[in-house]
């Protein structure tokens, strides 16, 4: 068998994104079209439960930060991964940027309302350009 078509047809993996980010309806379809976007997605409102589920999975892809946890606990989640995975790619609403003190690196989402349509469609696109 020829060895460029055996890795070609090889199944890829789905890549883990963590959701940092209010509990409710409109993170609930974010997360939904992520996975029906081809990623596998954890989503939590907790800064712990985020640490931990990235220690879990052996780290996630890409983080997006969204509205609901406290500023300070967002801050400290984002030291704390980026401590761990210095390329960690995250991506937050402008709104939660303005709101963080460990912005550096952050990526800006369009400023559409987070779980709109086009916001979520913005958050599958963001995502697409920094992971391929």
């Amino acid at each position: 068998m020829d060895p460029h078509l055996a890795s070609s047809s090889a199944p890829r993996r789905r890549l883990e994104v963590l959701l940092l980010m209010r509990a409710g309806k409109g993170p609930r379809a974010l997360a939904r079209r992520l996975t029906l976007s081809g990623y596998d997605v954890d989503l939590t409102d907790d800064a712990q439960r985020a640490v931990s589920l990235f220690y879990e999975k052996g780290g996630h892809a890409a983080c997006v930060l969204g509205e609901g946890p406290a500023p300070g606990a967002t801050d400290t989640v984002v030291r704390t991964l980026r401590g761990i995975d210095g390329t960690l790619p995250v991506v937050a609403h402008p709104e939660v940027i303005a709101h963080l003190q460990s912005a550096e690196g952050v990526v800006a989402l369009a400023p559409y309302h987070l779980y709109s349509r086009a916001g979520i469609s913005g958050v599958v696109r963001s995502l697409r350009a920094l992971l391929g």
